[in-house]
């Protein structure tokens, strides 16, 4: 466990990918504005709390190394689409995604897909994002979560 939280950071040490057992990392309250990639080579990472740092505006299509990942917070940043990745995330049971742009940005919320609806908390339904069709998020409503879901450009 590592806790960086409230700590004015503005970015994430690079030796984290030197921490092959880390499984909690809490950098909550900081003025984060990316992630680097060494974070994705802690791959027994069960729970990433990001929220509060406000300047975060994507999630790396790397995150789908963190197979363990059992619960990510994102919320209060500046979050606008979702990673293709998050479908490789099977163990991930909780994903907190309020006060982030992506909510507020169109998702349709009779389109979410089942295996991330009871995924995504905190106020923020599982939707699809406005490069979507409609009728590709139907589509996707009744599939199994995969790389192909619809939940960014």
């Amino acid at each position: 466990m590592l806790i960086l939280g409230d700590n004015n950071l503005t970015e994430l040490p690079v030796g984290l990918g030197n921490l092959p057992a880390l499984d909690f990392l809490y950098a909550d309250a900081n003025n984060l504005s990316s992630l680097p990639p060494q974070l994705f080579s802690a791959k027994r990472l069960k729970q990433l709390n990001l929220q509060k740092n406000n300047r975060i505006d994507s999630i790396p299509e790397d995150v789908g190394q963190l197979t363990q990942l059992r619960f990510m917070d994102v919320s209060d940043n500046a979050i606008e689409s979702l990673p293709h990745s998050l479908a490789k995330l099977l163990e991930l049971k909780h994903l907190k995604l309020g006060n982030n742009p992506i909510c507020h940005n169109g998702w349709g919320e009779k389109s979410a897909n089942e295996k991330l609806r009871g995924t995504v908390d905190d106020g923020c339904s599982v939707k699809c994002s406005p490069g979507c069709t409609q009728a590709a998020c139907v589509q996707k409503e009744v599939e199994e979560i995969s790389s192909e879901l619809c939940v960014g450009s």
